[in-house]
């Protein structure tokens, strides 16, 4: 079983909670359009890599109650739960998002933790123009062309060698 769904929705200018069932990209109260949003992620199942070492080793067990008595606390069942915030989240993207399947929900709340990132910068940081890394510049050739690191300028240069 996998969730990434919203589980609470505010708005970010009056701070009225909005029903997720019937949310409509503004507020109700103030027709506001940004809000704080939390979402829940779940996941449960079973590592098929660690049944598989499992039930390998069961052949070389004396007895059954060995192969069920095991010190790793994990085991072959996995289970996580957790519930992460985001600030400022625009209605109308809300909404695509409400409606999307799971991998476009992942990639949407990886795309606004981004922004978020990218948006509480500290004095002196910059956004990698490549793979979109927060670093701090020091004088080099790389960081005064935007870039992160010597692997970034030369993936760079060879893409642009390329076109």
């Amino acid at each position: 079983m996998r969730r990434f769904d919203v589980s609470r929705i505010t708005c970010a200018s009056c701070g009225h909670h909005q029903a997720v069932a019937a949310f409509a990209s503004r507020c109700f109260q103030c027709l506001g359009s940004a809000f704080r949003v939390e979402i829940e992620r779940s996941a449960s199942g079973l590592d098929w890599e660690e049944a598989a070492l499992s039930l390998a080793s069961a052949f070389a067990v004396t007895t059954p109650i060995d192969f069920l008595d095991t010190d790793d606390p994990a085991g072959i069942y996995y289970r996580t739960h957790s519930f992460v915030n985001l600030a400022q989240v625009d209605g109308d993207d809300l909404c695509r998002f409400l409606k999307a399947p799971l991998p476009e929900r992942r990639r949407m709340f990886v795309d606004w933790k981004r922004e978020e990132s990218e948006s509480l910068l500290f004095h002196g940081e910059q956004v990698c123009r490549r793979c979109r890394v927060i670093f701090k510049p020091y004088a080099n050739a790389w960081n005064d062309s935007g870039l992160c690191s010597r692997a970034c300028r030369r993936a760079q240069e060879k893409s642009l060698r390329r076109s």
